[in-house]
């Protein structure tokens, strides 16, 4: 388990207005029988823990810190967020933003949160900081600004459980934020824990099945902002039942979700997830953005979508997969050459060598020196 020693910068100036006192793969079993646990809309309510909210008491104002999750149950494999939020109270905040902007999701390095059983015993967390997410999303840093609303972060809870099974926990989620009641004033350091009893409970097929299609609904058809927690929720459930949305979402015009449901395919060794990756290999640019969007714009997106598309041919164990990558070894484009190479140099080398010897007289430099070390590793030409 990761110690408790990395800290979250949440930087909070209290400026009272014009006074001086101044915020990899098992995929779920549709037909597996379950016992006979209670589903979420059955289960009792659970009272929240008397220490969350955090209120403390700063100059003229409060700072509260809250970790939410409504409703405080879920089944093992559901992709739930909590949500921890730092607001104030009685006072206007100037203070720091997190490094993706006030709200960020995922799993982030400076947050500590595990999970107690009732005999107070911690669950291991995962070594991954961010499984399967976007890197980068976290705070690793803070910049003054006006916080006009709450400052909220995301928490995926699933990622930092192994071995989850159902039944009763406290959920703790602890940082460390700034406060000082004067602009003048040096910042002191307030160590939070916020606390939140939970219920996990047995996965239920049907139940899940309606948690991913209304997942998966939100993904394709919201806009930006209201797509984006659900694409990052349908990454981290292993069910075979996404696919057909992943497969849908690869169609979508808006580049990032695009690209995100092609890496979520890579994942899955499926015919259905290859197809989509062959399709999207054939990415063009009418196929992205809309007619407003500048052409170069929409070419660059549409050539990175073929890129992302043939690293993940060249990641999945199927065999049409390699035949659909192979297929690709005459592309005008180079990185297109470079990865089918690079998937080469797995290959028996007697499968290997003659496109490799036709590599090594490629046109491009790159290639044709990579094809030349790969094929010396084959062969033991060091």
């Amino acid at each position: 388990m990761r110690a408790w020693a990395s800290l979250a910068a949440v930087f909070i100036v209290l400026a009272g207005c014009a006074r001086s006192d101044g915020d990899r793969e098992a995929p779920h079993r549709t037909d597996a029988r379950t016992p006979a646990t209670p589903t979420r809309e059955t289960l009792p309510a659970l009272r929240p823990a008397t220490t969350n909210p955090l209120r403390i008491p700063v100059g003229a104002g409060t700072v509260v810190v809250e970790l939410r999750l409504d409703p405080p149950r879920f089944m093992v494999s559901e992709p739930v967020l909590a949500h921890l939020v730092v607001r104030v109270e009685g006072a206007e905040v100037e203070g720091a933003l997190f490094s993706g902007g006030p709200d960020t999701l995922g799993r982030p390095p400076l947050i500590d949160v595990v999970f107690r059983t009732a005999d107070g015993r911690v669950l291991p967390v995962p070594g991954d900081t961010n499984p399967g997410g976007t890197p980068g999303f976290g705070l690793s840093g803070y910049r003054p600004a006006r916080l006009e609303r709450p400052v909220e972060q995301r928490l995926l809870l699933g990622t930092y459980a192994s071995g989850l099974v159902p039944g009763r926990y406290t959920v703790h989620a602890h940082t460390t934020i700034q406060v000082r009641p004067r602009a003048s004033e040096r910042p002191r350091d307030v160590p939070i824990a916020v606390e939140l009893p939970v219920e996990v409970v047995t996965d239920d097929p049907a139940a899940m099945g309606r948690v991913i299609d209304a997942l998966g609904d939100r993904a394709l058809h919201g806009d930006y902002d209201a797509a984006r927690d659900p694409v990052f929720q349908l990454e981290h459930v292993r069910d075979a039942r996404v696919i057909p949305w992943w497969v849908r979402i690869a169609r979508a015009p808006e580049y990032e979700r695009r690209y995100r449901a092609i890496g979520a395919l890579a994942s899955w060794n499926d015919p259905r997830a290859v197809a989509a990756l062959i399709a999207a290999t054939r990415t063009s640019t009418r196929d992205v953005g809309d007619a407003d969007s500048p052409e170069s714009a929409r070419a660059d997106s549409a050539r990175a979508l073929r890129h992302a598309a043939v690293h993940a041919l060249a990641d999945s164990p199927r065999p049409e997969a390699l035949d659909a990558l192979l297929a690709l070894r005459d592309s005008a484009d180079s990185e297109v050459r470079l990865t089918v190479m690079g998937r080469l140099s797995e290959l028996p080398p007697t499968e290997a060598l003659p496109h490799l010897e036709r590599y090594s007289q490629d046109p491009d430099s790159l290639v044709r020196s990579e094809a030349r070390r790969i094929r010396a590793e084959l062969t033991g030409q060091h």
